[in-house]
């Protein structure tokens, strides 16, 4: 859409002498009925300069709403109106008539008020007044007209305005104008008129060259005006075929304002024509990513969804057509392919989509696969490919029908190779697209060479293009061995080589796939010289082009140069990681691979800040790591607002955090058919699905539920056609089945059920599940949204984690623990049939799992104390076939990977993860990680993004890892010595001992004893030295009296009286600190103590403080230093001088818990974490 659209409505209009009104039709106006008391009155579009005669067709005195019809339609544009479902807080522009002179006001959207309208709050401009009633206002977030203001608050120069969703009810015909439109589209003048034409951008728009194809224009005609089918229109066909073309005509065709365009010899009467209004939106998706498609469809839908996920639950009856579907960024397609067939899925949504079919196993096939089960319209085929079609089309581009003739048939129905030839006027009639392209240029250019070298540099673009100036001569110059200039560059954008460009955004690409598949073939292997040119367009990273930062990793993996620019680490500092991590895989080099560990690791760290404050995160990661090198690189090149020392760290050895999700109750991984993480996390009153997106989970779907207090973790179940649903249960006595696939979507419950343990296996067609009650096993049939309990069985202390399901030879088996033993059933003619004999078990509070061996036999898991016992089923129940031993198992995850194999991933004692193949029984078939902060959440493994085995789990504050199972990492260059297990434990305090040193004291723990260790690094203090401290030291509530000032730390909540932070370092007996006090948000205040009076040392400032928050300060010269940490792993630092407003020196996420943290003498901060213990100094 035109941005002067904006700044020049065309359509406000000047209604009488005493207001505005908006153009919603070449004849219609809309204005407020105070604005007309008379039926008659004349209407001005003063942008337009045009007076026509109006009068009221409808007038609606209670909604203050008048229509008015003109005398005579107008060529102006009219207003694209829209009706979202929220409009609050966005920005808006609305001009009117104050005064009778012609004025601007701009403010913010507020609430819903009055009946059905929404109020406008007045922040710059002229207010809103007398003279403004009826006038458009303009959304800056949706980019449309979304009501007209109705009333003025002169008090403050606000308003209100009457709403497109009002207007609507009030007035229904109002919905025809209301929605998307072709002729406002971004790719309207680049992409869908052109096509539809059957013209290139640039030829005079009077001109309209498209024929034929009737057959697949009436059967998408009949398909968008009938009832939908669940099955999308798939039009394929090779490069140059016209299916641009034919679905730019459908679009236009439909569209209210584009029909008008198409002259009425241009409409065969053997052709449908698609009913008006019956697409809502059109896609081009050439360089679009997941997100863009998702967003164009919710905001012609007017739904707020932010991934597909939300755009399935939340979208209604909509008819979608989506054109270049292989040309869509990166990995896009498959995803969008994913997306278009769950759209179509739905009753009442059509869905066409225009995509290049290659042959059977290629990329672009496999499109056609993901797109599920589509309707084909093959272009190339007999049934669809009429060669009088070309010909009439050649005859309509050359007048000569004997030339036309000939050039269709040397193009063999190729719409893209018949225009070529028919603009080339040559004798030489091409047969291919490429030999097309080289007779265009060598006719119609006096140096054609020129032009190839000009245009190459748009074959190797990623996203949107090249925009026009130095970046693109580079290449070109490159390539060619030339010396282009500026003006060579603009005389080829505004000669006929044009015809070969499109322009969107101020960027350039070839108009078609085709071209960029011919320059290439004709020069192959130039990728490498392309990464050098757009490397050598940097001199700072942080000046560099936002197209070199954000396409050049990408350049550097075709050209098989990723491994030296992963070793530059001011590329790695400035880097967007959603473009930089999908190639670290690709690194080899030992340096390049140490690279790309430590910025995988801290990727989920680094968006939204400055190039210096990234390097200090990717410094400490280094660290962490033991990658000293790496570390001492970072600190060279950058001056870092803060340096990390490692004193003592255990790595935890995921390769990547991919999320963190605070506050959930339960939360289920799992892998999606794609092999794309996924997960759905229960809080008190929201559930919440997060998807995989740019490398990390984000959430796609929020739903308001209160459920209570989860009990277990949720199941997940993934049916066979890629439907995933999960089961939950809670302490309110709900069990519920959630759907993931179409959104997330709450079905029916079972009621008043206390379940202990779910479990659920598709069979066939049915979803089955089995609830465990602490007296009864239920079985119900849960395919319907409605579950059916269809047998109850009466089994004592079926309590939780003790039962499974599987599914084998068809039958479907059930394992319970219980009344101290175990039982296996099958379900038979909807029962629970008893197997065997029961099989006494000592009670231990541990899952059951069946695993599916790679033969396709089940096999149960059991853990039993510390060993892990595997059972077989068959007739007579379970039988113990191999016993691990010392392989304690809190949680199993099984996944089959691509070459058969089985493997199953055991979370075990103090967070441990290992990995185990399954044949016959269990063998260490992976690495063991061990992971203290793993929560209980459940695990997952798998073939992930990349299509190698990964695993899965949320850690104790509700991190996302992500481990690669077959990852071997390089070998750190320093190693540091890891924490005691005890140290791990939450109950570390520091302190400064007499002689000015640094100690922490674990107290108490196993023993019920005090232990104590040095300054970490050093050996540990003995209990007698620690006893000889505390009786000199008693910590005492208040600190202790000294000549000069005491630092004393206040959180000031909301709500009720300032409490005191007081660092935990002044406190043995844990019991006397009582800190649930403190408030989740407040601000922090610093005062000195002297003479047991307080002094405010500085303003109080925004900060966090929690229950867990660990402070420390300091005085430094005349500067106050504050620090707070918390189990979150938070950690904030700030600089306070005298009277002076604090000044962030430092937020730092570390990933592991804050145990306890404290200045040390020489002014560094020492940070005691769950995983290690850190040095920091600043400044």
């Amino acid at each position: 859409m035109r941005a002067s659209y904006r700044e020049r409505p065309p359509w406000l209009a000047r209604v009488g002498d005493l207001g505005a009104g908006v153009l919603v039709a070449p004849d219609v106006v809309l204005t407020c009925s105070h604005v007309v008391p008379h039926d008659e009155v004349d209407v001005t579009l003063v942008h337009a300069g045009v007076t026509v005669a109006a009068s009221v067709e409808l007038r609606d005195d209670d909604g203050d709403l008048a229509v008015l019809r003109l005398a005579a339609p107008v060529a102006a544009v009219c207003a694209p109106l829209r009706a979202p479902s929220a409009l609050s807080d966005h920005p808006y522009v609305v001009q009117g008539f104050a005064g009778g002179h012609h004025t601007e006001s701009r403010g913010r959207l507020g609430g819903r008020v009055g009946p059905g309208w929404v109020q406008l709050e007045h922040t710059s401009g002229h207010r809103v007044d007398r003279g403004f009633s009826g006038a458009p206002v303009w959304d800056d977030v949706l980019r449309a007209v979304v009501g007209i203001v109705v009333t003025a608050h002169a008090a403050v120069g606000g308003g209100n305005l009457i709403p497109v969703e009002e207007i609507t009810r009030r007035w229904p015909p109002a919905a025809a104008f209301t929605g998307w439109r072709v002729d406002l589209d971004d790719a309207f003048d680049t992409h869908w008129l052109p096509r539809a034409r059957g013209v290139e951008p640039h030829e005079p728009t009077d001109v309209w060259h498209f024929v034929g194809r009737r057959r697949a224009l009436t059967e998408l005609a009949f398909y968008l005006g009938g009832p939908a089918d669940g099955r999308v229109r798939a039009v394929v066909g090779a490069p140059g075929s016209g299916k641009s073309a034919v679905l730019a005509r459908t679009v236009v065709l439909a569209d209210r304002t584009g029909l008008p365009l198409v002259p009425p010899d241009g409409l065969p009467p053997d052709v449908a024509l698609p009913p008006v209004g019956s697409v809502t939106v059109a896609v081009h998706a050439r360089g679009r990513t997941v997100a863009d498609v998702v967003r164009a469809i919710a905001d012609a839908a007017e739904v707020e969804a932010a991934d597909p996920t939300e755009l399935l639950q939340r979208c209604g009856p909509v008819s979608v057509v989506v054109d270049a579907l292989d040309e869509a960024a990166g990995a896009a397609p498959m995803a969008i392919a994913t997306l278009l067939n769950r759209l179509a899925a739905h009753p009442g949504r059509h869905v066409v989509v225009g995509t290049r079919v290659g042959a059977r196993g290629s990329a672009s096939h496999a499109l056609l696969a993901r797109l599920g089960n589509p309707v084909v319209l093959d272009l190339d085929s007999e049934a669809y490919l009429d060669h009088r079609d070309v010909v009439a089309y050649a005859r309509r581009r050359v007048g000569d029908p004997v030339r036309a003739a000939a050039i269709a048939a040397h193009a063999g129905g190729n719409f893209l190779i018949a225009q070529l030839a028919c603009l080339t006027d040559s004798d030489r009639l091409p047969t291919s697209v490429g030999a097309a392209v080289d007779d265009y240029l060598t006719v119609r250019f006096d140096e054609p060479q020129v032009v190839r070298d000009l245009l190459l540099p748009l074959a190797y673009a990623e996203g949107d293009g090249l925009p026009e100036g130095p970046l693109w001569l580079a290449l070109a110059n490159a390539l060619g061995a030339a010396a282009y200039t500026p003006r060579d560059l603009r005389a080829v954008l505004t000669s006929a080589a044009s015809y070969l460009v499109e322009q969107a955004g101020g960027s350039y690409r070839l108009f078609h796939q085709a071209l960029d598949d011919t320059f290439r073939a004709e020069r192959p292997g130039v990728e490498p010289a392309v990464y050098e040119t757009l490397r050598g367009q940097v001199g700072d990273w942080e000046d560099a082009p936002e197209y070199v930062r954000t396409h050049l990793a990408q350049h550097a993996a075709a050209a098989g140069r990723l491994d030296e620019l992963v070793d530059d680490v001011g590329f790695l500092v400035v880097a967007p990681p959603e473009r930089l991590v999908p190639h670290l895989a690709r690194v080899t080099s030992e340096q390049a691979r140490v690279h790309a560990r430590v910025y995988r690791k801290t990727s989920h760290h680094l968006a939204g800040f400055y190039s210096s404050e990234r390097a200090a995160r990717l410094a400490l990661t280094a660290r962490q790591l033991g990658y000293s090198r790496f570390a001492d690189r970072l600190a060279e090149r950058f001056e870092l607002p803060w340096r990390a020392e490692v004193l003592a760290w255990e790595d935890q050895g995921s390769q990547q955090v991919l999320a963190r999700l605070p506050g959930a109750d339960d939360v289920v991984l799992w892998l999606d058919a794609s092999g794309e993480p996924a997960a759905f996390a229960l809080y008190p009153e929201r559930a919440v699905l997060y998807r995989f997106r740019d490398h990390r989970l984000v959430p796609v779907s929020d739903m308001s539920v209160y459920l209570g207090r989860s009990r277990g973790a949720p199941v997940h179940v993934v049916l066979e056609d890629g439907t995933e649903v999960g089961l939950t249960a809670s302490f309110g006595g709900q069990v519920c089945k959630w759907s993931f696939t179409g959104g997330l979507r709450m079905s029916g419950a079972l009621e008043d059920v206390h379940a202990r343990d779910l479990a659920g296996v598709r069979s066939g067609d049915r979803l089955l599940a089995v609830v465990a009650e602490r007296e009864a096993v239920l079985l119900v049939d849960w395919t319907a949204d409605d579950p059916v309990v269809l047998d109850r069985v009466v089994v004592r202390n079926a309590l939780a984690g003790l039962v499974a399901m599987g599914v084998q030879d068809g039958v479907v088996l059930v394992a319970l623990r219980g009344d101290n033993a175990l039982r296996l059933y099958r379900v038979a003619d909807d029962r629970l049939t008893p197997v065997g004999e029961p099989l006494e078990l000592a009670w231990e509070p541990y899952p059951l799992r069946f695993v599916t061996r790679p033969d396709g036999r089940l096999l149960l898991l059991c853990p039993e104390g510390s060993d892990l016992t595997c059972y077989g089923v068959g007739d007579r129940g379970p039988t113990r076939e191999s016993v691990v031993p010392g392989l304690f198992a809190a949680e199993f995850a099984e996944a089959r990977l691509a070459d058969g194999r089985v493997i199953v991933a055991i979370r075990g004692e103090f967070g441990v993860i290992s990995v185990w193949s399954l044949g016959d029984g269990l063998s260490r078939g992976g690495p063991a990680w061990r992971n203290d902060e793993i929560g209980v959440g459940k695990i997952a493994t798998g073939l992930g993004p990349e299509g190698r085995p990964v695993v899965l789990a949320v850690d104790a504050d509700a991190r996302v890892h992500l481990w690669e199972v077959e990852y071997d990492p390089p070998e750190p260059d320093a190693r540091r010595p890891p924490l005691p297990v005890m140290a791990r434990l939450p109950s570390v305090v520091l302190f400064t001992t007499d002689d000015g040193r640094v100690a922490a004291a674990l107290t108490p723990w196993l023993d019920g004893r005090d232990t104590v260790l040095a300054e970490p690094g050093l050996p540990p203090l003995s209990a007698t030295a620690w006893r000889r401290f505390a009786r000199r030291h008693r910590p005492r509530p208040r600190p202790r009296r000294s000549d000069g000032p005491a630092l004393r730390l206040f959180a000031l909540p909301d709500r009720g009286e300032p409490r005191e932070l007081v660092p935990l370092a002044e406190f043995v007996d844990f019991a006397a600190l009582d800190p649930a006090w403190i408030p989740v948000t407040s601000r922090i205040a610093l005062y000195t103590w002297t003479a047991h009076d307080l002094t405010l040392w500085a303003p109080p400032w925004a900060g966090v403080a929690r229950a867990d928050t660990k402070a420390a300060t300091t005085l430094r010269g005349d500067r106050a230093f504050v620090a707070l940490g918390d189990d979150s792993g938070g950690l904030g630092v700030w600089s306070c001088p005298p009277g002076g407003r604090a000044r962030v020196v430092a937020a730092i996420e570390l990933d592991t818990p804050v145990t306890d943290l404290i200045w040390h003498p020489d002014g560094t901060l020492v940070v005691w974490c769950r995983s290690g213990v850190l040095k920091l100094g600043f400044g």
